[in-house]
Formats: C-alpha cells, structure tokens, sequence
C-alpha cells in the first residue's frame, strides 16, 4: 500500500504563553498541503496530537512537538512534525506605535494565518487589502479576540496589508503562498 503524501506541513511556530505560562495549542491542520493517488476526493483525514485547544505546561523557550498525521480511507499513514516555542509577550508581540500588542502566525501560511490580540478588546475589524490597494476582505473579531483569514476568502497567494480598527489603528501585512 502507498501512503499519503505530505506536500506542505505547519511551519514551526512561536506560540504566546498565557498568565501561568502554558502554551494553548492551535489548530495546524488548516495548514497542511497533502496528496493521495488513490484516495477520492477529500477523504484524507488529518489530525494532529497533540490537539488544538491542548494547554501545554511551558516556558519561554521551551519547546514541544505536534505530530501531524494524514490518513487515506484504507488506513496509511504519514506523519510531519511542527516544533511549537513557548514565547513571553516581551519575545513575540508586535507592539506597534499605540502600545497595542497582535499576534500574527503562522505567516507567511499555506492556509489561514491568525491574527490574535494579546489583550482582550472590545469588537474590533479587520480590513484586507491587496497589494494593488483593492479591500478584499472584512472581519470582525470573534469571541477569542482573533480574527482567522483563510487562504480562500481572499484571491489565493500573495502579500496581503491589514488594518484594524479598534478606536486606534494598527496595520501589518499577512502572506499566503
């Protein structure tokens, strides 16, 4: 039997750590590209252990695994490995000139990159612009406070700016490849 292939697996990622420094463990399978001659359709199955939403006891620094493994209907398996890094907010946050802090991961992507507010906030939007200026998306923060772009809610690969306005303006930009 032949096994699935994995074309794109999760990039290795800085993960912010909460207030009791654990690692919340986000959902990577959004982002593997994989391929299975044999297996109709989107039948592949993909999962990941540990799984999104697992807090991991951490630390700045500290590493963990995330297997990722893609499952064909006749039961192969391949497996990836993302290597998740426990980040204190003074290592990762993007603090921009208002003094607001965002997260920005994975990115650049394959699927859908997140955009997390290290802060709780109010409701906040996310404008979405193309580099040719053209607003291609608009989102609201959901109850997380973070917005997930996906890959397809946009016009696929490419640098993407954002601004989000939340009674102070914060910018940045995303990429899908």
């Amino acid at each position: 039997m032949v096994s699935p292939e994995i074309l794109t697996c999760a990039s290795d990622s800085n993960i912010l750590l909460n207030d009791s420094q654990e690692l919340l463990v986000p959902d990577l399978t959004g982002n593997i590209a994989s391929n299975d001659n044999y297996t109709v359709g989107d039948s592949l199955i993909i999962t990941q252990n540990p799984e999104s939403g697992t807090y991991l006891n951490s630390g700045g620094g500290t590493t963990h695994e995330v297997i990722i493994t893609v499952e064909d209907e006749d039961g192969n398996t391949e497996t990836c490995t993302v290597i998740l890094t426990g980040a204190l907010q003074t290592d990762l946050a993007e603090i921009n000139e208002t003094g607001r802090e965002i997260l920005v991961y994975p990115n650049p992507s394959v699927n859908k990159i997140n955009v997390l507010f290290v802060n709780n906030i109010e409701t906040a939007q996310l404008k979405l612009y193309d580099m040719y200026g053209r607003l291609v998306l608009t989102k609201t923060t959901d109850e997380s406070n973070q917005f997930v772009i996906s890959k397809s809610e946009v016009n696929g690969s490419g640098v993407y700016l954002f601004r989000i306005n939340n009674n102070q303006e914060l910018t940045g930009k995303v990429i899908f490849r």
